[in-house]
């Protein structure tokens, strides 16, 4: 996550809300806004993005998306 705010910090609790799940059931970093370069370098396994931007800078880097 880019930071415990904002619209991926509320997209994130509705999201873990719909599998039953809460904040104490991940681990949450505070990555900033470089989310492309952590899932490109493997520090994290998932990453928040827009669909508009990231997939595409990811995709271009070699990565599948899936």
């Amino acid at each position: 996550m880019p930071g415990l705010f904002g619209a991926n910090y509320i997209g994130l609790d509705a999201l873990l809300f719909s599998a039953g799940l809460s904040e104490k059931d991940v681990s949450l970093d505070s990555i900033g806004f470089n989310q492309v370069a952590a899932l490109g370098a493997d520090k994290d396994q998932a990453v928040s993005v827009y669909t508009t931007n990231e997939p595409v800078q990811l995709e271009a880097q070699g990565l599948q998306i899936k």
